[in-house]
């Protein structure tokens, strides 16, 4: 009895702890602006439940199996000004993952970036986390993927290095996106069809004076999933709409739909 007890529990767990177990994300900050975001995309639709925002600070991804502990953890790391590489040590700690309704950490996948004092990134990723994953950072930018085609972390971060015109740099969430379509690009989640290479994504942006729950670019594609849906969606599956654009594009055609977005050498 205890024995099924306790699998019920971890069942139950890897329902609440596993929104986007296939996944790429890009994680950055601008320290000309201040401001942080996140991008990312999935067949699942629970993709945007990874992202942490922390304003004028940095921001963290939690994907894989999504540790929402993990991501709390980090997040209240940020605000009180730690550094990136002791987030990553905190975040790589088995003990803080140690208790059998917690998703262990080799099924956990973490991308992070501070802005202060100056930008540093990091990641984490546990050794049971699917192919093929990988993880990319440079000062500014942590690009993280999981249950992929192979070459899509490489493509989010090269598109992210190039992303600029001259000395003119494009906005945060203008970079973000379309480092997320070259991941899209490249193939995306393997469990998708390659034309339609996942079922949700999503952009958020936070300005400084911004609170973090209510970023001032905050775009999902195909749209905002309930906690319901998603809790359903998991057993029974998810089927996408077939006259709307795939999700990558989709957040494309919200982001240009906005009419307050400078152009940068086009």
């Amino acid at each position: 009895m205890r024995n099924l007890r306790t699998s019920l529990l971890i069942a139950c767990a890897l329902m609440i702890s596993s929104p986007a177990l296939a996944t790429w994300s890009i994680v950055a900050v601008d320290p000309l602006t201040g401001e942080v975001g996140v991008a990312g995309a999935s067949c699942s639709t629970g993709v945007r439940l990874i992202a942490g925002l922390v304003p004028g600070k940095g921001a963290v991804a939690s994907q894989a199996a999504t540790s929402f502990l993990g991501k709390d953890v980090a997040m209240e790391m940020i605000t009180d000004g730690d550094r990136a590489d002791i987030i990553v040590q905190k975040l790589a700690e088995e003990d803080l993952y140690a208790s059998p309704i917690r998703i262990g950490l080799q099924w956990l996948q973490y991308g992070l970036v501070t802005l202060k004092p100056s930008p540093k990134a990091g990641t984490v990723t546990g050794y049971s986390v699917p192919d093929d994953w990988g993880a990319v950072h440079g000062d500014d930018y942590s690009v993280q993927g999981n249950t992929l085609r192979p070459g899509v972390v490489d493509a989010v971060a090269t598109a992210w290095q190039l992303d600029t015109v001259g000395s003119c740099r494009r906005p945060l969430a203008a970079r973000l996106l379309r480092a997320l379509e070259a991941g899209r690009d490249a193939g995306g989640d393997n469990r998708c069809p390659i034309e339609a290479s996942s079922y949700a994504a999503f952009l958020f942006v936070a300005k400084p004076e911004d609170e973090a729950d209510a970023p001032s670019i905050m775009l999902e594609a195909p749209r905002h999933f309930s906690g319901l849906e998603m809790t359903w969606q998991i057993p029974l599956g998810f089927t996408p709409d077939p006259t709307l654009p795939e999700p990558v594009a989709h957040l494309r055609q919200l982001y240009d739909a906005e009419a307050s977005h400078p152009v940068c050498g086009e």
